[in-house]
């Protein structure tokens, strides 16, 4: 059972009370009303900083009810001004500033692990996965996040992308003339859609978008994946792999070389295919038979036209049908006539290898006449002959095999791999054992023969395995020709549409078919007026529930071979989308974008998909006080900003009471009206890294803006930097380590380690990164970098830039020193006085009595006679007052020149007394005006390192360049 011990110290001493309990959260709420008091402190164990529990965020309360004790729960008084002593003493119980050593410096960044918003070049869509949802502020160019894999699908053969993309949290106000893809006004790209979705609406809801751009997309959100398996394979008749007589070696066991340089085997056939190998016979001889053709004729005027060679004699007991008939050596010389350019006549060869459809002799003109089936199709020359050619011609050398066949490789086999000159097949011998002929009695090698390839069957694409964490419910496939779907014969073009199936499998994780195939059939419609893409999307329903599928593709037509003219016909197939239906109805309060872009020709001369807009974040407006309007409205403001962001139970998870609206809607106009321009206080940023705290994100929102945060007590405040001629605080060798303050003077500010600086922000005018240089001819050697966040306007920029060159210019001094714990009062960019403590003579310390004007000093004062001096005392209002004092009763007493604005403490018992600083008139050396420039974490001991430089009141001397009276 914990032992929890409650200290309550109050002005009268210190109360105590222990409880031992099973439910510390319940002891706790019990005797602290349900809240604890703002400046309490919880630890586990003994009172220092490393066994400090007390709550900070929602886990920290249960990891409080975990522990098993002892806690010291410290509660110290808020309220007068003995309670303000006591705050001066304790560390970090009075105050809790926000700036932790790790935050980034004012007005940098961190570009790493951002949205594309914040990237200074390239801002292209891309998925952040896993990335924190934008939170955009002010008004920023916003390039979207995609939030779904966008798929391509074709209307009427044209190229369609559609995208889901997120915006950010929350709700905006989007011009429509300031959506782009890239640089590009997307009214401007012909076909492209693009429709705003606001919070707790979407594509899925059946709301109306907020802002509709194009024509109405009408699609609803899809969870896709690519396969990228499928990339554009071409998609084979089942007869399209054919060659005729192409010049090869059988290698054994398995292996179709080609011998032709001009064939590439991967144009024909494709791994799987079941390949048909004919007059694969190897002879021990050849027949040949010498001659002069008495006529050569073409039956017909096509290529399918068969060719007529005759001879005198009869020769039908050399040549049979079916035999393979080489013919070379055969020079003809004829004449044919063209209905475009009249007659012709030249010299053109026969030369090939033909089948013999027919041998006949004629008695009547003691002719043997030798028919070859379709020989146009093998020499192009007999498609010219239009008439009986004969006569003239040289003597043709035809040969075909003697008939003894030492081997034949003739089968039916599967291709296992294929390169450009090299098909693989599968254990052929299992098919044809002359293979073994070949390896046994040939060495394995065939020597070059003449054979036919061709394909035979389903000449498919895939299987492809599809799987996903939950059922795949559709398939978009797309179906690509873009050469075009036509024939031409020189004359006209024609119409060629194609046939395609999608066959999809349902299995299980093994890959067994759980169910029965289902088929998809559709038709790429070709064209007879254009020769450009034809296209076909197959978006499909599957009808059983799996979460894997086994899918392949094919093409159903035929190779046109019956055309005498060109056909082009070749269709890819180029995506394929697996599927499944977003069921939500909405996202939250999210602001998303679909988007749907036409491959036009406006849309490619866009050649990366960049959808950007500019935005303006709309939040609630504050009406006094904690109150703020229901409605919302597009801001700038960096006062509203920073209360939205408090407020956001994502961010801060701040309560009302924690957050000091006056000061922060106070400091803003403070702002405008010292600057003299609105927009000195807008902020304008996406916040976007998942590790981002929410003192960094308060802290970059209000570097932008000159100001700092810190919290007093539990509330959150800003603090604006500026010219002042008030110290918040002293510091001399009562309040410093003895012997830890370091001091560095420098005279001349090109003694700096940066000589000048180069300042970004972005441009309202086209979202173009800006660098700001400083001097402006760009002369600097060494500047220090700066990338501005949320800053958006050229003003706004130009006097931060020039508060950090000035600061170059004219800091000459820097100390640091360990401090006492009242150092924790303090926020970054204050003034303070500081004592050089370096150096003997200083006369500083503190008050040990009061009496009237006269002050009982802690240590001796070298007065000097003629000499006059000043003392600077420290007020419990955090103000350091100057007044001239005269030599007392002793070297110990001071006699002020008239009361200070608030009373001397100078009481021994008490906690902290009065500190001072007396300076002799005229010489500063002993004290002078610093800013806080760093604050590191507290020591054990409860002691502060602090780094100051020199106060200049020429930091600020560019301040009112933009002042209307400046």
């Amino acid at each position: 059972m914990p032992l929890v011990s409650i200290e309550r110290h109050a002005l009268e001493g210190l109360s105590r009370t222990e409880h031992e309990t099973d439910d510390v959260l319940a002891l706790l709420y019990r005797e602290f009303d349900g809240r604890l008091p703002p400046l309490t402190r919880i630890y586990n164990g003994p009172v220092s900083r490393e066994t400090e529990v007390t709550p900070v965020e929602p886990a920290d309360v249960e990891r409080l009810a975990q522990l098993e004790g002892p806690l010291t729960v410290e509660v110290w008084p808020t309220a007068g001004i003995q309670a303000w002593q006591v705050v001066l003493f304790i560390v970090s119980l009075a105050v809790s500033s926000i700036l932790a050593p790790t935050v980034p410096a004012v007005a940098q960044r961190n570009v790493q692990s951002e949205s594309p918003n914040n990237g200074l070049s390239e801002r292209t869509n891309t998925a952040r996965v896993m990335g924190r949802i934008p939170d955009i502020f002010g008004t920023v160019r916003s390039t979207p996040d995609l939030i779904q894999v966008p798929y391509k699908v074709f209307t009427d053969h044209v190229e369609m992308e559609v995208s889901l993309m997120c915006i950010g949290r929350g709700t905006y106000e989007i011009p429509a003339a300031q959506v782009r893809d890239d640089t590009t006004p997307i009214q401007e790209i012909a076909g492209s859609s693009v429709e705003i979705y606001g919070p707790f609406t979407s594509p899925n809801s059946g709301h109306a978008p907020q802002l509709r751009i194009g024509n109405a997309i009408s699609l609803p959100v899809l969870k896709t994946a690519r396969l990228n398996a499928v990339n554009g394979q071409v998609l084979q008749p089942s007869d399209s792999g054919r060659l005729h007589a192409n010049e090869v070696i059988f290698q054994y066991p398995n292996v179709i070389a080609s011998q032709d340089l001009e064939v590439d085997y991967t144009t024909s056939f494709v791994v799987g295919d079941s390949l048909v190998v004919t007059n694969a016979a190897r002879s021990a001889g050849t027949f040949t038979h010498s001659g002069t053709a008495q006529a050569l004729y073409l039956s017909g005027s096509s290529l399918d036209a068969n060719g007529e060679l005759t001879y005198p004699g009869d020769l039908t007991a050399d040549w049979s049908i079916g035999d393979r008939v080489t013919i070379s050596g055969s020079l003809m010389y004829w004449t044919w006539d063209d209905e475009a350019t009249g007659q012709h006549s030249g010299y053109a060869n026969l030369d090939g290898v033909y089948e013999v459809a027919n041998v006949e002799y004629e008695t009547l003109t003691d002719s043997t006449i030798i028919t070859f089936d379709k020989p146009a199709r093998v020499n192009i020359n007999w498609y010219q002959i239009t008439a009986a050619a004969g006569g003239g011609a040289g003597p043709a050398t035809i040969s075909r095999n003697d008939g003894t066949i030492l081997f034949d490789l003739t089968g039916t086999y599967v291709i296992t791999a294929i390169t450009a000159n090299n098909i693989t097949l599968q254990t052929p011998s299992v098919v044809n054992p002359d293979w073994e002929i070949l390896n046994d009695d040939f060495g394995g090698v065939s020597g070059v023969m003449r054979p036919d390839l061709y394909t035979s069957g389903d000449r498919r694409v895939g299987e492809f395995t599809l799987s996903a964490s939950e059922p795949i419910r559709r398939l978009i496939s797309n179906f690509v020709a873009y050469q075009g779907l036509f024939a031409d014969d020189g004359s006209n073009q024609y119409r060629r549409d194609v046939d395609v199936r999608l066959v999809a499998t349902p299995v299980d994780a093994a890959g067994v078919a759980v169910g029965p195939e289902e088929v998809f059939d559709g038709t790429v419609i070709g064209s007879s007026t254009t020769r450009s893409t034809r296209a076909l999307t197959v978006d499909v329903t599957l009808s059983a529930t799996s979460n894997y599928w086994k899918v392949y593709a094919r093409r159903l037509n035929p190779k046109d071979t019956g055309f005498s003219g060109q056909v082009v016909d070749e269709i890819k197939w180029r995506d394929l989308y697996q599927a499944t239906p977003v069921d939500m109805l909405h996202f939250g309060d999210v602001t998303i974008a679909q988007t749907k872009t036409m491959a036009t020709d406006g849309a490619l001369a866009v050649k990366d998909r960049k959808l950007n807009m500019l935005v303006t974040r709309c939040l609630p407006a504050r009406v006094s006080g904690s109150t703020f309007t229901p409605e919302l409205y597009p801001t700038n403001d960096v006062a509203t900003i920073l209360s939205a962001v408090c407020l956001d139970p994502r961010i801060g998870n701040r309560t009302p009471e924690e957050v000091d609206f006056d000061n922060l809607f106070d400091t803003a106009a403070e702002i405008r009206d010292y600057f003299g321009f609105p927009e000195a206080a807008d902020f304008s940023y996406t916040f976007d890294a998942d590790n981002l705290s929410f003192q960094e994100a308060v802290t970059s929102i209000a570097g932008a803006v000159f100001c700092q945060p810190y919290r007093r007590g539990s509330v959150l405040r800003l603090f604006f930097e500026r010219a002042t001629d008030d110290s918040v605080l002293l510091f001399n060798h009562r309040n410093k380590l003895p012997g830890s303050e370091k001091r560095t003077d420098r005279f001349g500010w090109a003694e700096a380690a940066n000589d000048g600086i180069e300042f970004q922000y972005v441009d309202p005018e086209d979202d173009a990164v800006v660098t700001l240089y400083r001097p402006a001819d760009r002369s600097a050697i060494n500047p220090k970098r700066i990338e501005s966040i949320g800053v958006r306007n050229r003003k706004q920029a130009t006097l931060l830039a020039d508060r950090a060159y000035n600061k170059l210019r004219y800091q000459t001094t820097t100390s640091q020193a360990t401090c006492l714990p009242e150092a924790d009062l303090l926020v970054l960019r204050e003034r303070v006085l500081w004592a050089d403590n370096t150096r003997s003579g200083a006369m500083d310390g503190y008050v040990k009595g009061v009496q009237g004007l006269e002050l009982h000093l802690s240590q001796e004062l070298a007065w000097e006679s003629g000499a006059t001096y000043t003392m600077f005392l420290q007020g419990k209002d955090r103000l350091v007052e100057s007044i001239p004092i005269s030599r007392g009763q002793s070297d110990r007493h001071a006699v002020l020149a008239h009361a200070p604005h608030v009373p001397v403490v100078a009481d021994a018992d008490r906690y902290l007394s009065t500190g001072f600083i007396v300076v002799r008139d005229g010489d500063d050396s002993n004290a002078q005006p610093m800013l806080l420039e760093e604050r590191d974490a507290p020591g054990d001991d409860g002691t502060i390192p602090l780094t100051v430089i020199n106060y200049d009141s020429r930091y600020y001397q560019n301040d009112g360049a933009f002042r209307e009276s400046a």
